[in-house]
């Protein structure tokens, strides 16, 4: 391994022999730290359910921001939430970081005793330099994607609809994409800052100067490293997607006579060993910054050859038997898919803002767009004006549609009728009125579904029943829905119209979802799973998912048990769902499992 010229004994380059050989230690931890983690996240579930249940809550969401941050209750719940990610920190990232340096000075300890090691450090982590290393690490390196994470907290992402308005609003763009690389450019001059913590009992600010020390003796050399590491990862790729190809071809004469069971075995193993190979890449990446940090700390790099060597060969023969193990079930998995793929119902497209991006958004043209194209139904955001008059828009001012900074609430509809409205995307183009309400009623007429968002700060008990009101009078109340991110008006709607469609819709929720109003629970897109879209069919109501746009995105909820999917791409939508009609058994198994990756 190429070291800079102030490291003065030269290391052994990292292999792919030496990636091997420390994949059992890397299973054997991760199955020991295994039991504590799932333990961990049980434990702290009933405790924060416990204080929800003390406050006379069942379940908290989005709307539900103030009792978080204004009550004792809602202070204790992140204090609880701070301590089960910081306790999950020593389980899932202190033990890798000790069974790391275990294995580069070929060290071999009881479990209990690289447990402690790593449980010691946790105390250097309670005060506000830990808080804001363990803040930093459970939630903002899985967003700049930096090394050292938790598997905890390893898949958050910007939700899609705030990662909208940011790619379509430059100066957004610009000041996000900005913090992004700063904190970037943070995580990595303070990555050997959690080593020197935890492998050296420093405390957390003489480890950051440590840290910050050493990348700046030994950056460039770094960089390279890092770059050496990847051209390996693929080497190592290579050579498994070899292998893989040998296994297959030896189960293709083993299953000759089920060709449709061989296809589904096939890509089902390519998945495992996928997913396989990204655990092991996060772990070795770990392995190699434990490496370079007591290189670059004492001068010399320890011995790759002193790892294990015979166990890794009883992990290539268990591995080889379980490949082949895995035929036996692969004739049940196809007549379990077929009748999966049967039960599914088509997801109702909901063409987002009146008519998605091909039109002005919260349009008429935008709706009657929608209309033409025989789209089911239609999402609108609805205000009220100072004058009461109900009008269809999605911000608290018109600043981004309309370039005036005004609150609907200030203006009345004459002011507003002077407005004009733009795609916020194009710098010209289309421009159109503000429409009402009425206006909206009318056009649809009974054409498609419309899903009503009572929006803002006047989205109150007297605008549920001034929509009721107007929707009665066209007599199609049973063919809409009211829909908010407010709790509180929908609670209204169900006890006081409950012959009305009510959407309930959040951006994420947590807890009991029997607390949740509404015939159908809308989620974010990066919020609702499998397991959510379970629970909400078990309470014999419908799920939504917003706002998946991408094809990635919208294939994967298209193939889901997902009721609703509201969309600004709903032309694309309808597309991929024609298209998922036509394809075979294994093309939507194929397409499940690169979802879930």
């Amino acid at each position: 391994m190429l070291m800079s010229t102030e490291v003065k004994t030269k290391a052994k380059r990292l292999t792919i022999k030496s990636l091997w050989r420390s994949m059992p230690t890397i299973m054997w931890y991760t199955l020991l730290t295994k039991p504590f983690l799932v333990l961990l996240v049980g434990g702290g579930r009933f405790l924060i359910d416990l204080v929800l249940k003390l406050n006379g809550r069942s379940v908290i969401t989005w709307s539900d921001i103030h009792f978080l941050l204004l009550s004792p209750g809602g202070w204790l719940v992140m204090v609880l939430f701070v301590t089960i990610l910081a306790i999950y920190l020593v389980f899932d990232l202190h033990v890798t970081l000790v069974y790391c340096q275990d294995l580069l000075a070929a060290r071999r300890r009881h479990w209990w005793e690289v447990l402690w090691q790593a449980a010691q450090a946790l105390p250097r982590l309670l005060n506000w330099r830990g808080l804001i290393v363990i803040i930093f690490i459970g939630l903002v390196t899985p967003l700049v994607g930096t090394n050292l994470s938790i598997s905890l907290t390893r898949r958050l992402q910007l939700p899609n609809f705030i990662a909208a308005v940011i790619d379509t609003t430059p100066s957004y763009a610009l000041a996000y994409y900005s913090l992004m690389a700063v904190l970037a450019v943070v995580g990595v001059v303070h990555i050997f800052l959690l080593p020197g913590v935890v492998l050296d009992g420093l405390s957390v600010r003489q480890a950051a100067v440590r840290s910050r020390a050493l990348m700046k003796k030994y950056f460039r050399n770094y960089l390279w490293q890092k770059f050496l590491f990847f051209l390996l990862l693929i080497g190592y790729g290579c050579l498994v997607f070899v292998g893989l190809i040998g296994v297959i071809l030896v189960a293709s004469w083993l299953m000759r006579e089920t060709p449709i069971a061989l296809e589904v075995y096939s890509t089902l193993l390519a998945w495992l060993f996928a997913s396989f190979g990204t655990y092991l890449a996060i772990n070795w990446n770990i392995l190699l910054t434990v490496h370079l940090y007591c290189t670059y700390r004492d001068g010399y790099a320890y011995e790759w050859d002193l790892l294990p060597k015979k166990a890794s060969w009883w992990l290539l023969l268990l591995t080889l038997a379980g490949s082949f193990l895995l035929i036996p079930v692969c004739s049940p998995l196809v007549d379990l898919g077929e009748q999966y793929f049967a039960n599914l119902t088509d997801a109702v497209i909901v063409a987002h803002r009146a008519g998605g991006h091909a039109s002005v958004e919260n349009s008429l043209s935008g709706l009657r767009r929608s209309i033409e194209l025989g789209f089911p139904a239609a999402e609108f955001d609805i205000q009220r004006t100072a004058d009461g008059i109900y009008v269809v828009n999605h911000d608290v001012t018109f600043k981004r549609m309309a370039g005036v900074d005004k609150k609907v609430t200030d203006m009345t509809l004459a002011e507003i009728r002077q407005l004009c409205l733009r795609d916020a995307r194009a710098i010209d183009g289309e421009c159109e009125p503000v429409p009402t309400l009425d206006e909206f009623l009318d056009t649809a007429d009974k054409k498609l579904i419309l899903f009503i968002e009572l929006k803002g700060e006047t989205a109150d008990e007297q605008m549920v029943d001034d929509v009721v009101t107007a929707l009665r009078a066209r007599g199609f109340d049973d063919t809409h829905y009211l829909l908010s991110i407010e709790r509180s008006p929908i609670v209204y709607a169900n006890t006081t119209y409950p012959d009305i469609n009510s959407v309930y819709n959040g951006l994420a929720t947590y807890g009991d979802l029997s607390g949740l109003p509404g015939q159908i629970i809308a989620l974010e897109e990066s919020a609702m799973t499998t397991s959510v879209i379970d629970k909400i069919h078990q309470l014999g109501k419908k799920a939504m998912v917003w706002t998946p746009n991408s094809e990635q995105s919208l294939r994967r909820w298209l193939v889901s048990a997902v009721d609703y999917v509201l969309t600004d791409e709903p032309d694309l939508a309808r597309q991929l769902q024609e298209q998922i009609h036509t394809m075979t058994l294994l093309e939507k198994i194929q397409l499940m499992l690169n979802n879930s990756q």
